[in-house]
């Protein structure tokens, strides 16, 4: 599949319980607050969407959570489109193209392990794998030339891409999440005895959700 990193995950019940600690709001880097914090913190997430630029390694005992229906989100606005050939195309937002770890399902198509994802509106594309099948509704990413191609008109348009790997990361023991909604991180899909990772979650079997 290579809808993981697509998906959305509540982490905690529609009514968290109240947050009380370390307030981290849209525009602070949620990753350098946790990283000068000390072990045992909680952090309380502020309303809205906060976008993930680099994972969050947090501390043992440590809490992240919202009371507020936060978002935290692994993707970025994509603008400046220019239209190609019946096709709408933007440059320069890829990784270096990478190698395929594991076997796909599909091992036709053979695209599962591709990450990065494609948001139309709030809305996930679905991944073709050559520039002649892309049409409405789907996308293409171009690793080699560096480029992403749509079948919609992207003018006026919401469009986002995955791109942070994962949301929050950690070895540590005691660590909990809860009340937040992790969503379009540019995550592996992959299992291994006493790990686990899923929308931008990856931790070991001591990480908690709640």
């Amino acid at each position: 599949m290579d809808k993981v990193a697509a998906s959305s995950f509540p982490a905690g019940p529609s009514q968290a319980p109240a947050c009380t600690g370390v307030t981290i709001t849209p525009d602070q880097d949620a990753a350098d607050v946790v990283d000068i914090g000390q072990a045992g913190t909680t952090y309380c997430f502020a309303a809205g969407v906060h976008r993930i630029s680099r994972t969050i390694h947090p501390k043992t005992n440590s809490t992240l959570g919202s009371d507020q229906g936060a978002v935290l989100t692994g993707s970025v606005p994509l603008t400046g489109w220019t239209a190609s050939n019946g096709d709408w195309v933007i440059k320069g937002v890829l990784p270096a193209a990478y190698g395929q770890t594991g076997q796909c399902e599909d091992n036709v198509a053979n695209i599962c392990y591709l990450r990065e994802q494609v948001f139309f509106n709030g809305k996930h594309l679905k991944r073709v794998n050559s520039q002649d099948k892309v049409a409405p509704g789907t996308f293409y990413a171009d690793y080699a030339g560096n480029a992403v191609l749509l079948g919609d008109n992207p003018q006026g348009q919401a469009v986002e891409m995955s791109k942070t790997p994962t949301a929050i990361e950690s070895g540590a023991g005691g660590v909990t999440v809860r009340g937040l909604t992790v969503e379009h991180f540019a995550t592996a899909q992959w299992f291994s005895p006493g790990e686990w990772q899923q929308a931008g979650l990856d931790a070991g079997s001591r990480f908690t959700t709640g």
